[in-house]
């Protein structure tokens, strides 16, 4: 079927953009786009387009109409017109040349079509009509004699063309009719009854009520597969999508309306069907414990879920569009190039990203590639759990794995080492008590100071075993707390420095107060050495996620990230004449409590958090 040519008279550059675009989609050939009325009946003249698209007021002396008149009357030529003005003066001068069709802007694209359509097909049953006309009229005049044989010819040729178009009518698809201004119907087909629920046409005529069309469609405008809903004659109540027309007299008056229905029932179940299923997936993907992640061939964000924006620390609009590269630690980013790349359905067992405050995110990947409908790998969907809590644990149990094997080591030898240094300890203190060796006396002193200080650090070390035995009671933080101020405080004065106590609301515990003191008076020596004169060090209590926390806050320069690795590590310190076991104590007294230390550090200074669970605790509070 040869495709159809089409002339484009349009002053406005975008619209006459928008319409030829339009008008290739639908299949046509825009043979060129005027914008003037002079331009269109040159173009119409020398390319013979089937048919005119004609903005009424043009830019010049021939404006759109007369364009129109010139171009129907000299070739032809069908016109539609396009306009945005519908005042009774441009109708009146528009249709003086003939259109085809009137179109009012803005229009959606398949009215267009629509007008195209019925513009050609009236054209074409015109173009038939005239010339079997004429050759009727030819064949009159030149066989007068045979007139009565060429009319009884005629007729039955009418006939025939009446019985093709009524078998086309009565054999649609879609439901023809024709309505009474009334609403009653008129004229109906059958898939028009079997839409209704009858059994035939005639019921359908037979029918005292009918259908109610708004004033806009009386007053002219068209209805263009509108969809909505009916109740059939069984009470069923269908969906429909339908287009209706009014045709008028001379005089404005609504003869009748016409216009075909189709039942798109099963259409609109299967869209309400897809609609309910996209919100069940929907509702699972926003609601998985799991971050979601859908990219594209270049490894570009396409989609997120809620929780994978949470992990990241951002939201979904920043996530999307991104690359899922830049979110992965510069040390991972080849391995997780590379198991992308492979476009298998595989897992990644760990990787690091970065959230947007700069914290580490671990998780594990599980991807499953997409493919277009040629087969072609159009991206990924990407499955991101997060490790980062199994990693802590993971990083504190083998810390305390460490300090356990030094406790369990001290504890084996601790025994043997003192029982000599006690010896040792023991002559010298009888040596210091003869008066021929008083001279050596402060070499004494400073010998058993030593011995004594060897011997604590040995204690320290035997409290790092995990099977030391400790004596858990029912105790509350803060009466420790209480009772250990005055020792605090006089520590924190002979430093220039102060101590603040902020105790909450809290519940007893099973404590060993001994080890308690210890930690909190080891956290509290290490804060105030860490701050410079004229320091505050707070020491808070409060319930938080079902755990008691301790915190001790002090306000020096902070910790260093690299050092962070390190600390509670046995014999590690930043001091001069440090041990590096107070932290290394304070970490296996929290875990014989069945507790945990957090460490939150910045420029402004550092905070220990230890937190005990709540479900060891009593209801009792402070």
């Amino acid at each position: 079927m040869t495709a159809i040519k089409i002339l484009i008279v349009e002053d406005e550059g975008i619209a006459a953009l928008d319409l030829q675009q339009s008008l290739r989609n639908m299949g046509y050939i825009v043979t060129e786009v005027a914008a003037t009325g002079e331009e269109a009946v040159k173009a119409a003249k020398e390319l013979q387009p089937d048919l005119v698209l004609m903005d009424i007021r043009l830019q010049g002396e021939v404006d759109g109409t007369k364009a129109a008149e010139i171009i129907h009357g000299l070739f032809g030529i069908l016109i539609i017109y396009l306009t945005a003005y519908t005042d009774e003066d441009t109708l009146l001068r528009a249709m003086s040349a003939q259109p085809y069709g009137y179109i009012v802007k803005p229009f959606k694209e398949r009215e267009l079509h629509t007008a195209i359509k019925m513009a050609l097909s009236k054209h074409n049953a015109e173009k038939k009509y005239i010339a079997e006309r004429k050759q009727a009229e030819e064949t009159l005049w030149k066989l007068n004699d045979e007139l009565e044989w060429r009319v009884r010819e005629r007729t039955a040729e009418l006939r025939q063309a009446e019985q093709k178009y009524r078998s086309i009518f009565e054999n649609a698809i879609e439901g023809i009719f024709q309505a009474a201004p009334d609403g009653r119907y008129l004229i109906a087909n059958q898939s028009m009854a079997r839409i209704l629920g009858y059994d035939n046409p005639e019921e359908v005529v037979s029918q005292s009520s009918g259908v109610t069309y708004e004033s806009s469609l009386v007053a002219g405008e068209a209805i263009h597969c509108r969809e909505r809903q009916l109740c059939r004659r069984d009470g069923d109540v269908i969906w429909v999508s339908e287009s209706v027309r009014a045709v008028h007299d001379d005089t404005g008056r609504v003869l009748y309306f016409e216009g075909t229905m189709e039942d798109i029932t099963k259409r609109k179940e299967a869209e309400q069907a897809l609609r309910e299923s996209e919100e069940r997936y929907r509702q699972i993907v926003e609601t998985a414990s799991e971050g979601i992640l859908l990219l594209d061939g270049a490894g570009r964000i396409t989609f997120a879920n809620k929780k994978m924006a949470e992990m990241l620390d951002c939201t979904v609009m920043e996530l999307v569009g991104g690359s899922f590269y830049d979110f992965v630690d510069k040390e991972w980013i080849d391995q997780a190039e590379e198991f992308i790349k492979r476009r298998q359905v595989r897992e990644l067992p760990e990787i690091m990203f970065h959230r947007s405050d700069g914290k580490e995110l671990w998780a594990s990947l599980s991807t499953n590639p997409l493919l277009a409908e040629n087969g072609q790998y159009s991206g990924a969907l990407v499955m991101v759990t997060d490790i980062t809590g199994r990693k802590q644990f993971e990083k504190e149990l083998a810390r305390l794995d460490r300090l356990h094997l030094v406790g369990e080591m001290a504890a084996g030898i601790g025994h043997e080492i003192r029982n000599p240094m006690t010896t040792v300890r023991g002559l010298l203190q009888y040596l210091g008590a003869k008066n021929e060796c008083s001279k050596y006396n402060k070499h004494f002193e400073l010998m058993i100071e030593e011995l004594d200080r060897a011997n604590s650090i040995i204690s320290e070390f035997l409290s790092l075993a995990r099977n030391k035995v400790v004596e858990l009671t029912t105790q509350n933080l803060n009466t420790i707390i209480e009772t250990m101020l005055p020792l605090l405080e006089s520590t924190a004065l002979l430093a220039g420095k102060g101590i603040r106590i902020e105790t909450g609301n809290i519940p007893y515990l099973n404590l060993n107060e001994k080890e308690i003191r210890q930690l909190i008076l080891n956290l509290v020596r290490n804060g105030l050495e860490a701050m410079a004169v004229g320091g505050n060090l707070t020491i808070k209590t409060f319930e938080e996620d079902q755990a008691v926390v301790l915190a001790v806050q002090d306000e020096g320069k902070g910790i260093e990230p690299a050092m962070l690795e390190k600390i509670g590590t046995p014999f590690f310190t930043t001091k001069e004449h440090g041990t590096g076991l107070g932290l290394a104590v304070c970490y296996s007294i929290a875990a014989r409590h069945n507790a945990i230390i957090d460490i939150a550090t910045g420029c402004d200074g550092t905070t220990f958090f230890i937190r005990f669970k709540r479900g060891q605790s009593k209801d009792s509070r402070s």
